[in-house]
């Protein structure tokens, strides 16, 4: 896949996909319990997480195959909200240079951490936000932009987002060009 440029003026109108990534792409539940960062109170134990943690969160099974179709689709970012704990951000960037390698280091500038409550200010109505938290995409969908929520079915995500983006594309077929008046005598 080619890499991504930065935005150009002309595609400013242009859908871009944000990505959730712990629960859409990243199975953080599932490290987090195998790994005993869960405490009896149910409660994550995210000052146990280092940067290595973060980065070896696994991908879920398909994860990069979706990530892929909706890279063809459209201009993507990941969009994920921290623990508040440096090694939590650094091990966001080192994983998501680890799922998408042939980026190298340029794939950092697709990469937006922000507090989850905060994800909605980058809402607009060109802007899709896929997130497993429903929350964060009632808030989005508040905010202008098109939420959809991943419940773990790529096959399905895959179908609203192809969905929502066809109600976004600009339409194609133009008005037919008038013929112009000659001008009046006079």
């Amino acid at each position: 896949m080619p890499p991504q440029t930065a935005d150009a003026p002309d595609k400013a109108a242009a859908p871009l996909i944000f990505f959730d990534m712990d629960g859409v792409v990243a199975d953080f539940l599932g490290h987090a319990a195998r790994e005993n960062k869960v405490g009896p109170d149910g409660n994550c134990k995210f000052d146990e997480m280092d940067e290595a943690w973060w980065a070896g969160i696994p991908a879920f099974p398909g994860a990069r195959d979706f990530y892929d179709a909706a890279c063809a689709l459209a201009r993507t970012r990941f969009l994920s909200g921290p623990a508040l704990n440096p090694e939590c951000f650094s091990g966001k960037a080192l994983w998501v240079m680890d799922f998408v390698p042939e980026r190298g280091k340029s794939i950092l500038g697709d990469l937006v951490i922000c507090r989850s409550e905060s994800k909605c200010l980058l809402a607009a109505p060109n802007r899709i936000l896929i997130d497993d938290n429903d929350l964060n995409i009632a808030e989005w969908a508040a905010a202008g932009g098109i939420g959809i929520q991943h419940k773990g079915d790529y096959a399905e995500t895959l179908k609203e987002l192809k969905t929502a983006i066809a109600v976004l594309a600009p339409v194609k077929a133009a008005a037919p060009k008038k013929k112009p008046r000659p001008p009046k005598p006079g």
